[in-house]
């Protein structure tokens, strides 16, 4: 994020109201469009619910790559994450060719505890194995459950299951 971004980002939270509902953060509509001391404080839909709201999760030449090296089939036919439950955010979520190894970063909203369940569509036919911060914790030629997760095979679907306190990684690996 550029210095620039910040700076507009620090303006946004300091004088357009940031307000959380459902987990997520928007800015509200407000037609005014100077305060008092001649701050910027106005917001239309789009600046509120979208612009700023990407310029925190855009990467550098985030949007000009999606433009100009978009995805192919290949991309599409790897191990993804197609749905989540629990109260969390999902922070990273990317598969590695390379190593074979989908990587998921989430971390507990505002803090609290949480369950949370993550489905995997398109996990190869090959042996597996989910390690929880580095340590391995289940795996397809061991147990699917431990302590620390649990995940089940449905096909070339699998349902991974586990406990957040703190930003967790999940590295799920194929051999």
């Amino acid at each position: 994020m550029t210095n620039g971004c910040r700076g507009l980002l620090a303006h946004a939270d300091r004088f357009m109201n940031p307000t959380w509902e459902k987990g997520g953060l928007y800015y509200p509509r407000n037609d005014r469009a100077w305060d008092g001391e001649g701050n910027r404080t106005g917001v239309d839909t789009m600046t509120g619910n979208i612009m700023l709201g990407y310029s925190r999760l855009n990467i550098p030449d985030g949007l000009w790559a999606l433009y100009n090296r978009p995805w192919t089939a290949e991309h599409f036919a790897e191990p993804h994450v197609v749905s989540q439950e629990g109260v969390f955010d999902l922070r990273r979520a990317y598969y590695h060719r390379d190593s074979h190894t989908l990587l998921l970063t989430a971390r507990p909203r505002d803090g609290k505890p949480s369950d949370v369940s993550l489905t995997v569509a398109n996990a190869p036919s090959r042996p597996w194995t989910l390690s929880v911060d580095g340590v391995a914790v289940a795996g397809s030629d061991g147990p699917e459950h431990s302590s620390a997760a649990r995940v089940v095979a449905d096909g070339d679907t699998l349902h991974l299951g586990t406990a957040l306190d703190a930003e967790t990684t999940l590295a799920l690996r194929w051999s």
